[in-house]
């Protein structure tokens, strides 16, 4: 489908169940959650770098930090912000995002092979499972169902690896 934007007349979307994807002159890759959570995920044409902005960053789905202020809280998730977490060197190949409304949750795949995750880990959407963590096998860090920055997980990443950096088993 083709859709208009102020900033390119060019840009196209392209759909999934969970994600639409955007592309426009500023961002090579825009994932925007179509089930509920309301964020969206840049990618920077010319850096790479990865950008967030949505209706709320409540379980760290943006990936930043939250502003105390609540009326400035508003106005910081509603417009592009970079993400934390990466190392500053880190370029992103693809972003995703997802969850429901209570649930968001985000993800970015870069260049080097590396997958890294934010926002809700209620039911471990997230992957970051612990042998430490009993018979679930999961422990949540300082006691938060959330993930507020982009943290590694390293299994996925491991396992990515192993595959020779195939990703077409993720949409």
């Amino acid at each position: 489908k083709s859709k208009s934007n102020k900033n390119d007349a060019s840009s196209k979307e392209e759909g999934t169940k969970s994600t639409t994807t955007i592309t426009t002159k500023r961002w090579s890759h825009v994932a925007k959650s179509v089930d509920g959570s309301g964020q969206y995920l840049g990618i920077e044409s010319q850096s790479g770098r990865v950008f967030s902005w949505g209706r709320s960053n409540a379980m760290g789905q943006l990936g930043r930090k939250e502003e105390e202020d609540s009326k400035k809280r508003k106005n910081s998730t509603t417009k592009p912000h970079i993400v934390e977490g990466l190392p500053s060197t880190t370029k992103a190949k693809k972003v995703y995002a997802g969850g429901s409304k209570e649930s968001g949750h985000s993800a970015i795949f870069d260049t080097d092979g590396n997958f890294w995750v934010a926002g809700c880990d209620r039911w471990q959407q997230l992957g970051l499972g612990s042998p430490h963590g009993g018979s679930a096998g999961y422990t949540w860090e300082d006691g938060r169902i959330w993930r507020p920055f982009f943290t590694l997980n390293k299994f996925a990443t491991s396992f990515l690896k192993e595959r020779g950096g195939d990703t077409s088993t993720i949409r």
